[in-house]
């Protein structure tokens, strides 16, 4: 009885974990996104007030950049020295023959920093992402369309 008492505890405790062993991207963050591109000729674009959606299931992270206009799949890695700390790499759903992107953001103390290298037809852009999380509830982000 005590035995079964436990092991069901122990695996209520796994249910109802959903982020990645400590490593927790999920909610809604705020912040800006800069672009220095080539497309033909040298520019910078900021794209500031950008609002970042994370849902997080285990290491799946599903991601909406800027109300849908972005979508993003992925996978978040915990540091092995500290689990709360890590990066996140995620990959632009429509990612295909014209547009491509790819980005690793580190994850921190409620920060999330990194850089992309995106691809579309006629330019080809570097970025630096800079968000603060001012959510932790889940917004709900299903996988790519």
């Amino acid at each position: 009885m005590q035995l079964s008492r436990f092991v069901g505890a122990i695996c209520f405790g796994f249910l109802t974990v959903s982020t990645a062993y400590g490593l927790d991207a999920q909610g809604t963050w705020a912040g800006k996104v800069t672009c220095k591109h080539f497309d033909g000729d040298k520019g910078k674009s900021v794209y500031e007030n950008f609002i970042l959606k994370i849902t997080q299931t285990g290491t799946t992270i599903y991601a909406d950049l800027d109300g849908g206009d972005y979508r993003y799949f992925g996978t978040a890695i915990p540091s092995i020295k500290d689990a709360e700390v890590g990066e996140i790499g995620i990959t632009l759903c429509q990612t295909g023959d014209s547009d491509a992107e790819v980005a690793r953001l580190a994850l921190k103390n409620d920060r999330l920093k990194g850089e992309s290298i995106y691809r579309w037809s006629g330019s080809n852009e570097n970025c630096t992402w800079k968000f603060v999380r001012i959510s932790t509830a889940d917004p709900l982000v299903g996988p790519c369309p």
